[in-house]
């Protein structure tokens, strides 16, 4: 909700609320597509399938997760978890180790691994109907993401042959 020239915005679990801006009229372009890129490469992974063809690593979870929480709230400022709860301590870890980087940073540097992601993909999976439905979620990206990696011509053929909305 708005606040002035202010929006609150919330982060999982509720560890952090901060104060972000409204972009308006004086805000530059860039920074207005700093956050559109980030929420739409946001969006791409919260849609993603669980149980889906790619299955990224730990390693890359946890990149993904503490970009985003040094976007949304910024450097880390609450405890460590205890000894009990190690995945707590992984996250918090490598949220932690971002230091200082500031959140349009954080935002920026989500959306490139955003791209190597779907590189990855690119280059290691096979090109079938699966991969083809696999792509289908990254649409939104290659709207606002302009060096998106896309799938090859030949997927996208077999995109249009499947029945599936073709990407834009």
């Amino acid at each position: 909700r708005s606040v002035g020239k202010q929006a609150i915005i919330g982060a999982d679990y509720g560890f952090c609320w901060r104060l972000m801006p409204v972009p308006g009229p004086a805000m530059a372009q860039p920074a207005v597509d700093h956050h559109t890129r980030f929420q739409a490469a946001v969006d791409v992974i919260h849609n993603l399938p669980k149980n889906g063809c790619y299955q990224p690593s730990y390693q890359v979870m946890l990149r993904f997760y503490s970009l985003y929480k040094q976007a949304m709230c910024g450097p880390c400022a609450v405890p460590r978890p205890g000894f009990w709860d190690p995945v707590g301590r992984y996250k918090w870890d490598a949220w932690n180790s971002l230091g200082e980087l500031s959140p349009e940073s954080a935002m920026a540097m989500y959306v490139e691994e955003m791209k190597k992601v779907a590189q990855e993909v690119i280059d290691t999976m096979p090109m079938n109907h699966t991969t083809a439905s696999f792509f289908h979620h990254f649409e939104p990206l290659y709207s606002v993401i302009g060096d998106m990696p896309r799938p090859p011509a030949s997927l996208l053929t077999h995109i249009a042959e499947s029945g599936l909305p073709e990407p834009l």
